[in-house]
């Protein structure tokens, strides 16, 4: 008996110890520290900050993929120009989670700017994991003292309140942020702090619930604290003469996706989906009631450009194509008023709300 269950025992043990150092290594290739070291938790490219913000930044950080300036934005990787400022406002995907400083969406921005012969300066003062509340508070405490009268256009895309709703769910709560789970932990204390299997085992239920809970989400709360963010910043950047552009939260398209990435970005586009389109229809209409704002409409370049290549990277990053794409849309939308240093304002206005990330991905 004994002899049996040493025969089942041992080949399971080494098998947990070898699937436990795979874990180890690929934590370690993933987030540049080992698990056990004491800060293999942050994201070392933040730094705390002030509410509502709670984190920032952090100045002078780099990586060789990162780079971030003396004053706290990501840097571009091509030149600037002292002339009239547009500014990037919002979540990882202004920053360019995933591709290198100069494939960012600014950064192309500044690039096609550049080409153009057109003395103007893109600033990139995306934050990952922020939310709209969070990118305003950016605006005036960090972008605008710097900036003041040169600031003439400010574009601005979030898709983080969608995602903390669909986290916490009946849990969640307005002007709640990423703080808790993204700056301070990425994973938990206890065994986790220690064993990588556990992390990931849990990392997969949550995502398991994330996925059976979706149903009982109210999307009503977030987009009333959103609708009053708004609300509350607009008016103060119209009144100084800036355009605001708002950018819908676009979800990845999976027409002709290999089934690794259905399984693997498939389940944020459904617990997406409905949430997002929401959201967008309230941007276009908070767009539409001020002078000088406007929700333009991405859905339809980026549906033509992937007949030439990949546009996004994952369920809503954008390729470093992806981000040449939209570069190009609000090139298109800014060239004028930024070039001749002054925005032009237009009547409130939104382009033609298309189903952004509503019903099937695909269509």
């Amino acid at each position: 008996m004994a002899r049996k269950l040493r025969a089942v025992l041992i080949p399971l043990v080494v098998g947990l110890l070898v699937l436990e150092g795979g874990a180890q290594v690929f934590y370690r290739l993933t987030h540049g520290r080992w698990l056990w070291q004491s800060d293999a938790f942050r994201i070392h490219y933040t730094t705390p900050a002030p509410p509502p913000r709670d984190y920032t930044l952090t100045p002078g950080y780099t990586d060789g993929v990162i780079d971030i300036d003396s004053n706290g934005f990501r840097k571009l990787g091509v030149k600037t120009c002292g002339g009239a400022v547009v500014v990037c406002l919002g979540d990882s995907v202004p920053f360019g989670a995933g591709v290198k400083d100069a494939q960012s969406y600014p950064a192309r921005l500044q690039a096609l700017a550049n080409a153009q012969g057109c003395c103007t300066q893109v600033v990139n003062a995306g934050v990952p994991s922020y939310t709209f509340a969070q990118s305003f508070a950016r605006l005036w405490e960090e972008v605008y003292p710097r900036f003041k009268g040169r600031i003439r256009v400010v574009v601005l895309q979030a898709a983080n309140d969608v995602s903390l709703l669909t986290y916490y769910r009946s849990a969640y709560q307005p002007g709640i942020t990423w703080a808790a789970q993204r700056f301070a932990s990425a994973w938990k204390g206890g065994l986790e702090r220690w064993v990588a299997l556990a992390g990931y085992v849990r990392r997969a239920v949550e995502v398991l619930r994330e996925r059976r809970g979706y149903g009982r989400v109210d999307p009503r709360p977030m987009l009333d604290y959103v609708r009053r963010v708004l609300e509350d910043n607009l008016p103060r950047c119209t009144a100084k003469g800036w355009r605001v552009i708002l950018l819908p939260v676009v979800l990845a398209d999976l027409h002709g996706a290999g089934w690794v990435r259905r399984v693997l970005i498939g389940k944020y586009i459904r617990i997406w989906g409905d949430v997002v389109q929401r959201l967008n229809e309230l941007l276009a209409r908070e767009a539409a009631k001020y002078r000088g704002v406007e929700f333009v409409d991405l859905r339809s370049a980026l549906l033509a450009a992937r007949a030439k290549g990949p546009v996004f990277i994952d369920a809503v990053h954008y390729s470093p194509w992806g981000n040449q794409v939209v570069a190009h849309r609000l090139w298109r939308e800014i060239k004028a008023g930024v070039c001749k240093g002054r925005a032009e304002l237009s009547p409130g206005r939104s382009r033609s709300l298309e189903k952004i990330a509503g019903g099937r991905p695909g269509q």
